[in-house]
This record gives structure tokens, C-alpha cells and sequence, in this order.
């Protein structure tokens, strides 16, 4: 085999390797966007209630996510559905008159996440003013 056969031969392999590990690479998720998810979204589901005994449900609470701009709001019976990009995520709830609660969860691509109960405890109102 000749010189150049013989780097026309290498070079084939090479080019076909690496079509095949950058193939691989994107298949894996690997390859994607920020956050630490490797692209993608999944969706977070959860409740919003009061910190007390009966759990009662918080309607109209707004709910957040770090990374984005995606927010919902907590339906009569406190439960969210939210999409989030993939990664390890804040899941934040805010309503009137209770604190924001938030909670670290870790988002997988194309599943769901249940964040279970964020117990929101009132907020007592400001004092009065001068």
C-alpha cells in the first residue's frame, strides 16, 4: 500500500470516528443547553398550601422557576404544572399574604417532578405607619 493510500485510509477512519462519538454526543443530551440539565424540559408539578394542620390549599399562588421566565399560578385546589428547563432548578411560590417558599429540585428532561407540598407560612402584616 502506498503513502498515500495509507493516509487517505486514516483520514477516512478518523472522519468516521468522530461522526460517530458527535453523533453520540448529541444522542446522550450531552451536548445541551445551560443549567446542568443537558438541554431539554421537563415539567415540575406540586401543590401550594398553608403550613397548618389541614394543609389548606393556596389559590392563585404564582409559581416560578430559576432559569426562566416560565411562571404559573395554583388552580382552587393549590396544584401547579409548570415546564422547566432540565438541570437542577428553584421552584418558587409567592401568594398575598404568606412568604414565598422555594424548594431545589432536580428537572429531568421529557419526565415529571413532584415537588410534593410547598408549605407557604403567613406573612404577618406590616406594622402601621407613623
Amino acid at each position: 500500500m502506498s503513502f498515500l493510500q495509507e493516509n487517505r485510509r486514516v483520514i477516512r477512519t478518523t472522519i468516521l470516528a468522530t461522526v460517530l462519538l458527535l453523533g453520540a454526543f448529541i444522542l446522550t443530551g450531552c451536548g445541551g443547553g445551560g443549567g446542568g440539565g443537558g438541554g431539554g424540559t421537563g415539567t415540575v408539578i406540586g401543590r401550594a398550601v398553608e403550613n397548618s394542620a389541614d394543609s389548606t390549599p393556596i389559590e392563585n399562588a404564582r409559581i416560578t422557576v430559576s432559569g426562566s421566565s416560565n411562571f404559573t399560578f395554583t388552580n382552587a385546589l393549590g396544584q401547579f404544572s409548570l415546564t422547566a428547563p432540565a438541570g437542577t432548578r428553584t421552584i418558587t411560590a409567592s401568594a398575598t399574604g404568606f412568604a414565598n417558599k422555594s424548594v431545589m429540585t432536580d428537572v429531568t428532561a421529557n419526565m415529571t417532578t413532584n415537588v410534593g407540598d410547598l408549605r407557604m407560612d403567613d406573612q404577618p402584616p406590616p406594622p402601621p405607619g407613623p
